[in-house]
């Protein structure tokens, strides 16, 4: 199996930047949302990489999609939490399988309505082959969404639905480094670089959480933690 470090490294065509650098202002982009900390850090520590070369770097990881079979599923959970762009609250919506606790999919929308849940739920179930039961909490965008699919559901507000509350909190582990607030000049590019980080945060849920790097990145791990020791403590 390809692992993370390599995949990203396989999307970077041109040689401008070292491989290590290209990987770490991913990683770092990855656990911080900050282009211009991670500019900072890396040029400090390795070589000079700027703000839009680390932008431009994990926009390109993030559209890294994985080769993934459809299978058959009996309970998926699906909720929503809200972020802040800008000032003004975004929905993050996820879902999950309940057995084998995998993300079938993840995505932003400027508002939390029953078009919005509609068009989520066909997102995720591009990873069943069959029509899973869905639980769900109590909120009224869903009944409409999964009557108008044919999807059985149930109503749960603890149980095994924390399956994805249990994702949620881990996604909101991430985003406390920004105050789970996505920064930009404007609302639709700080919109826009959310998705991009969930795409990031996706990548790493499935591919690398609690991985250990490669011997090539490990080594130069402590490196970069005490330059940003040195800057931001």
């Amino acid at each position: 199996m390809i692992d993370i470090v390599d995949l990203i490294s396989s999307t970077f065509k041109r040689n401008k930047k070292s491989r290590e650098v290209k990987i770490l202002a991913v990683l770092e982009y990855m656990f911080h949302g900050s282009c211009r900390k991670t500019s900072k850090v890396l040029s400090t520590a390795f070589e000079p990489i700027s703000k839009s070369t680390v932008h431009e770097l994990a926009k390109k990881a993030s559209e890294i999609k994985l080769a993934e079979e459809r299978k058959h599923r009996l309970i998926i959970a699906v909720d929503e939490t809200k972020l802040k762009v800008k000032g003004q609250e975004v929905y993050v919506w996820a879902a999950i399988d309940v057995e084998t606790k995998e993300l079938l999919a993840i995505d932003a929308s400027y508002q939390r309505s029953a078009l919005n849940a509609y068009i989520f739920l066909k997102k995720a179930l591009k990873k069943c082959s069959n029509k899973p039961v869905v639980l769900v909490d109590g909120g009224p965008w869903y009944p409409w969404a999964l009557n108008r699919l044919g999807l059985q559901h149930v109503r749960e507000g603890f149980g095994v639905r924390s399956a994805v509350e249990r994702f949620f909190r881990y996604l909101k582990e991430r985003t406390a480094v920004f105050y789970h607030k996505m920064s930009a000049r404007n609302y639709y590019q700080g919109f826009m670089n959310l998705k991009m980080f969930l795409g990031l945060f996706s990548l790493y849920y499935k591919m690398a959480r609690g991985w250990p790097y490669p011997d090539s990145i490990a080594k130069i791990i402590g490196k970069l933690k005490f330059v940003k020791w040195l800057f931001f403590n």
